[in-house]
């Protein structure tokens, strides 16, 4: 049975977000560590990072608060040195929302503190707050992937996701690609068009409100980076969504 550390404190289930790893964790068979001590890496087969009920501190990419939530500096520096040491063993890692943006930071990215715009509400949490056992409230929405990434081989051309953040991604860090996207309706189909060709060319893009970036993953190194939560579209799957459990089978499969 393959080993993953699961990267955060134990004590910390906010949204059911424990409950919902536990259980991608046997239904595919593996092990689930929770730690936030980097001395546990190297017994683990692969690296996960997960969301947070704080946001990422801005500190981290070179900025001040000013849009931020709540904020937990010292659990993200720990987990910053839990990346460290999983880069430098270089263990696999699948980041998730929090993660994911926590992961853009220690590379060099930037992060939008409060997206905007008329159609940001399907990418926030409704008006009652993930705090029960189905997640009703979690909305879903279309994506579009890049041709010959994870996220495209895994599920197709155009998957319906799902999203619970405030915050994105804004300028992606050196060595990473965009894998997915999220367009408004204020995107013209020949911009959009221009940005996958940017892209597919190895040009950089920029997120914003408008043009939402749902996956990187690296060029080199064995990392996979979502802002959406799959682990909730298999914890209460949506009919019309993705099945959340096939980019962890996928993740299992490269360790």
């Amino acid at each position: 049975m393959k080993k993953i550390m699961y990267v955060g404190d134990a004590e910390e289930n906010s949204f059911h977000v424990l409950n919902a790893f536990e259980k991608v964790m046997r239904d595919i068979n593996a092990q689930m560590v929770i730690s936030l001590d980097p001395k546990d890496i190297a017994a683990a087969d692969g690296v996960l990072f997960p969301g947070d009920p704080v946001d990422v501190d801005p500190a981290l990419y070179g900025e001040p608060n000013i849009a931020c939530n709540s904020l937990n500096p010292e659990r993200d520096a720990k987990k910053i040195v839990v990346l460290k040491e999983a880069l430098k063993q270089e263990k696999p890692i699948l980041a998730v929302c929090h993660g994911h943006q926590l992961v853009t930071a220690h590379f060099g990215g930037k992060i939008i503190q409060d997206i905007k715009g008329d159609e940001i509400a399907i990418h926030k949490v409704k008006e009652n707050p993930i705090d029960q056992a189905d997640l009703e409230n979690l909305n879903v929405h279309e994506s579009i992937t890049i041709d010959g990434s994870v996220m495209n081989q895994v599920y197709g051309k155009n998957p319906v996701i799902n999203s619970a953040h405030h915050q994105a991604v804004s300028k992606v860090p050196e060595g990473f690609k965009v894998t997915t996207l999220w367009f408004s309706k204020n995107v013209s189909e020949d911009e959009r068009k221009e940005i996958i060709r940017k892209i597919d060319n190895g040009e950089e893009i920029t997120g914003s409100s408008d043009v939402m970036i749902e996956a990187i993953e690296h060029e080199s190194l064995p990392i996979i980076s979502l802002q959406w939560h799959p682990e909730y579209l298999h914890w209460q799957p949506v009919e019309e969504a993705v099945d959340g459990l096939a980019i962890f089978k996928h993740f299992l499969s490269t360790l």
